[in-house]
């Protein structure tokens, strides 16, 4: 059984507290409030944009500008978001406002400020992958600084998508503690991803990762700062007050794009250095990971909020985007063990996990739309029925190509055989030397059949010694037997029939009791032109895993390339 550090334990009882308090949060995030229309600004002016209930602010027109609010002057956009989150829904608000050289007075009431459960929903999903990556990627591997940067990084930004600003209720615990935790949240994603990007996939500065604690006691310093303008801003409802939240705030947002964008750049870089095809290629998916799930939350969320104090889309249409984050981690970490994790896992599995993710993809999808044409009356059903019924036609051509993806991913052999076999070749004839050779060999296998052991070993007199393993141990020598390394010269592979369909036919009892004795499933031999034992290459699959036919000649063609090379 696995024990845990002290640390460890720690960091998940602040995961589970952070994610206790995402729940708690929702009920406020249903409840919030908006007013029934938009603004924008316009010189020094808050002007009314579009009209989202004209029932609601029945002498509301688009163009007014939008002086008032209860009594206290609107001096920016922003100040309409937050003023009316301190109010419930339904609540008559008095406004100011200015059609030309008239000024009036009217009430409006406020609406609900996410019209459908849509935003909390995929905010939900969202959220709780990267809480379910967070954790899995501590539990493996908690003693490296890497890891915890991530999985500080991941916490943080599920933390932020679940807790999200809700119905403020002032002198309220759980507005104070929800916005705190929501402050340090965010400034948290920044600068951890940051830090991350500093120590992966090596330190760039020496015990850099012994000072993480500085930058803990910074974010969250400066989190319950944030929190505490805002707060303060609220409750007193001082224009000055808003101004310096907002000013520190839009900085705030202006330095995402340093931290987001130096840790782009320095995994970029990084990905530029490495030094053999593996860790670039894995470098490859964490950065395409980060790309897709951070520049659409920058460009179309952050940007526009910077420069026109609006949103160009809803947020919720950014924050799917975050899903490619635990996506490219996770293929790096599955096909390239990405931290030197080992995952048991199989094809089965995968089918599953995927499976899960289109099924929610799917209801995701359907969600959206329908919340867009919601608006339309007459052909609403009838375009939510065509709608689900595209994507139900839809939904099995994608788990058939995701299905490939999966198999050229992770079961390359069978996927594309032809493929697997070239780059396999290639890896082998790099090879200066004997030992070298041996170990390019266990690699290349590795990459594309899957196993929890795989083992080269090298005739010598009556016997096979191993020179190089991946995985579990093998026996380090092997006695032959006469009869076996007949077989073995001619070519034949010895296979058990619990992991590959041998044919009936084919089974013979000695053979098999030979590989159970030796704890192997595949010997497939390298021989000489000369009819020459030379080694042989052996395999365990991982557990419930069956090998194909495509697999076993794979085996049996690097065998022979690596024949004629020795």
């Amino acid at each position: 059984m696995t024990r845990f550090t002290f640390r460890t334990v720690f960091y998940l009882i602040i995961d589970a507290f952070l994610l206790t308090a995402t729940f708690v949060h929702i009920p406020y995030v249903v409840r919030r409030a908006s007013a029934p229309f938009d603004v924008e600004r316009k010189g020094t002016s808050v002007v009314i944009g579009s009209i989202l209930s004209q029932k609601a602010g029945p002498d509301i027109r688009s163009g007014d500008i939008l002086s008032s609010w209860e009594g206290k002057p609107i001096a920016m956009p922003e100040m309409v978001e937050y003023l009316a989150d301190v109010a419930p829904i339904g609540a008559e608000i008095r406004v100011g406002i200015q059609r030309g050289d008239t000024t009036l007075s009217t009430s409006i009431q406020l609406v609900a400020y996410y019209e459908s459960f849509r935003f909390l929903i995929i905010s939900l999903f969202v959220g709780l992958t990267m809480f379910g990556a967070g954790v899995f990627i501590l539990l493996n591997r908690p003693h490296e600084v890497a890891a915890r940067a991530l999985h500080w990084s991941l916490i943080t930004l599920g933390t932020t998508t679940m807790i999200t600003w809700g119905a403020v209720e002032p002198g309220s615990i759980e507005t104070s503690i929800a916005r705190i935790i929501w402050f340090v949240a965010y400034l948290g994603v920044a600068v951890s991803f940051f830090f991350f990007s500093l120590v992966f996939p090596r330190e760039r500065l020496p015990r850099l990762g012994e000072f993480s604690w500085l930058l803990v006691l910074v974010v969250t310093a400066l989190g319950s700062a944030f929190a505490f303008s805002h707060l303060t801003a609220l409750g007193s409802g001082s224009v000055e007050a808003f101004k310096t939240f907002q000013t520190f705030f839009d900085v705030f947002h202006g330095s995402l794009f340093l931290f987001v964008g130096g840790g782009l750049f320095n995994i970029a870089q990084a990905t530029w250095k490495a030094t053999s095809n593996e860790e670039r290629h894995k470098m490859y998916w964490v950065l395409w990971g980060l790309l897709i799930g951070t520049v659409p939350y920058l460009l179309l969320h952050i940007l526009p909020q910077l420069i026109l104090s609006e949103y160009l889309i809803p947020e919720e249409f950014t924050t799917i985007f975050f899903l490619a984050v635990p996506v490219g981690f996770a293929i790096a970490l599955l096909r390239y063990r990405l931290f030197d994790i080992e995952v048991v896992i199989s094809r089965t599995i995968v089918y599953g996990v995927l499976s899960s993710f289109i099924v929610a993809a799917y209801a995701l999808i359907v969600l959206l739309m329908t919340s867009i044409i919601g608006e339309v009356v007459f052909e609403q059903y009838l375009l939510v029925a065509g709608l689900t019924l595209v994507m139900g036609v839809m939904i099995n051509p994608l788990r058939l190509r995701l299905q490939h993806v999966v198999d050229e991913s992770l079961f390359a052999a069978r996927a594309n055989y032809r493929r697997a076999l070239s780059g396999a070749s290639e890896v082998l004839r790099r090879a200066l030397n004997g030992g070298e050779l041996f170990r390019h060999l266990v690699d290349a296998v590795r990459r594309v059949v899957p196993g929890e052991m795989i083992a080269v070993y090298e005739a010598e007199a009556g016997k096979l010694a191993l020179r190089n393993c991946w995985g579990v141990s093998p026996e380090p020598t092997v006695a032959l037997r006469e009869d076996l390394t007949a077989a073995l010269v001619a070519g034949e592979a010895i296979v058990s029939a619990r992991v590959a369909d041998v044919g009936q036919s084919k089974i013979q009892p000695a053979r098999e009791k030979w590989l159970a004795e030796r704890h192997w499933s595949v010997c497939v031999p390298m021989v000489s032109q000369a009819r020459m034992l030379l080694g042989a290459l052996v395999l365990n699959p991982r557990s419930g895993e069956h090998y194909v036919e495509e697999e076993i000649n794979f085996l049996h063609s690097v065998a022979a390339q690596t024949s004629e090379l020795l």
